[in-house]
């Protein structure tokens, strides 16, 4: 598509999404919170439809918003995603704006959140942990329209395709691009993964290329085709304590639990501050569900993490997991290995916290 027709999107899509869930969440009408914010309605009405966005620009507007809806009774975590949607808006907004710019995916490493708020948009699932308590459903995906949803499918594919894979930054944007083009609801997506170059990352060694061949493995896997997970997880993955360590820092920025921005996807084999693992355990209980794709690889990580921290064991977030992990290992879906690493974390819960909440 060339650059002079391709579409532009509104310009706060998804943040305007999001407070409105978040106002919603409150019990606020529109006029309320413009009344609480000291904004004209129409300059709310404009932030919550996208058509202006939200001041990030002027911080302390931002956390004004944010602070008004907190005081209001807001959901907190729907109030938290502000922050993430500006991301994705801004991700958006580039991906659909002329040539010419390197493509921010090659210089930044998304959070699980900044993905599932771009998915939301691209192809209207609300992401699960964005519902509250409160909130509702909301009115379906944020307002980005039909054209526009096809000029980024399009553009994410001519991205992978054209990365230049012989650099640190082309093979990131390549397997980012990839990931979110793979979304794409048309029925020629399978092919074109297909025909995209394989990662073939050698054994015992951590490289860009290593990043590229989990996340590929991860796309076909929730795509239904789960043999290639489980072949990384066994030749690329397990018994090497390095790239463990490596994909276990990886989950800890993708699921929040590392406060600093990543750039670059070698910050899995640097220097990390320290993390708790606290967050990251109740996102991949979250996930241990027999339809999630990939759920042979949240078993891994699930038994990684409690094996190496063993006092997560009794965390809060450790709440109901022996349920969930019983549940899971009587179904048919896992591997032989996820069977096995299973009983290892439902024994370790059972040892070391014997009256927890199953």
């Amino acid at each position: 598509m060339a650059a002079s027709t391709t579409p532009h999107s509104p310009t706060g899509v998804i943040a305007g999404q999001v407070l409105q869930l978040a106002r919603r969440s409150a019990g606020l009408s529109q006029e309320a919170l413009a009344e609480l914010l000291d904004v004209s309605l129409d300059t709310l009405q404009g932030w919550e439809s996208g058509r202006r966005r939200l001041p990030a620009t002027r911080i302390e507007a931002l956390v004004d918003v944010r602070h008004e809806l907190a005081a209001a009774g807001a959901d907190h975590q729907v109030v938290a995603a502000l922050e993430p949607a500006l991301d994705a808006d801004w991700l958006i907004g580039r991906t659909l704006e002329p040539r010419g710019r390197a493509h921010p995916l090659a210089v930044l490493v998304t959070t699980r959140q900044v993905h599932d708020l771009l998915v939301w948009a691209l192809t209207g699932h609300q992401p699960s942990w964005l519902l509250g308590n409160h909130a509702g459903a909301g009115n379906g995906r944020p307002g980005l329209g039909a054209p526009e949803r096809r000029a980024m499918f399009a553009r994410l594919r001519e991205l992978a395709e054209g990365a230049d894979g012989r650099r640190q930054e082309g093979t990131q944007l390549r397997r980012q691009a990839t990931f979110l083009a793979a979304y794409d609801p048309t029925p020629d997506t399978d092919a074109w993964l297909a025909g995209l170059p394989a990662a073939n990352p050698q054994p015992g060694e951590w490289s860009p290329e290593w990043v590229a061949a989990r996340s590929r493995a991860v796309t076909e896997a929730a795509r239904g085709n789960p043999e290639r997970l489980r072949w990384f997880i066994d030749r690329r993955l397990a018994g090497n304590d390095r790239l463990e360590l490596a994909q276990l820092a990886w989950n800890a920025h993708y699921y929040g639990e590392l406060d600093s921005r990543q750039t670059s996807e070698t910050f899995m084999v640097g220097d990390l501050p320290a993390w708790r693992g606290d967050r990251l355990l109740g996102w991949l209980t979250g996930r241990l569900d027999p339809s999630c794709g990939y759920v042979d690889l949240i078993a891994h990580e699930l038994w990684a993490l409690l094996a190496s921290r063993h006092y997560l064991a009794t965390d809060p977030a450790a709440s109901g997991l022996r349920n969930r992990v019983e549940i899971l290992a009587g179904t048919e879906v896992l591997s032989d290995r996820s069977h096995r690493e299973l009983g290892e974390v439902a024994y370790l819960l059972r040892a070391l916290n014997p009256k927890g909440d199953r």
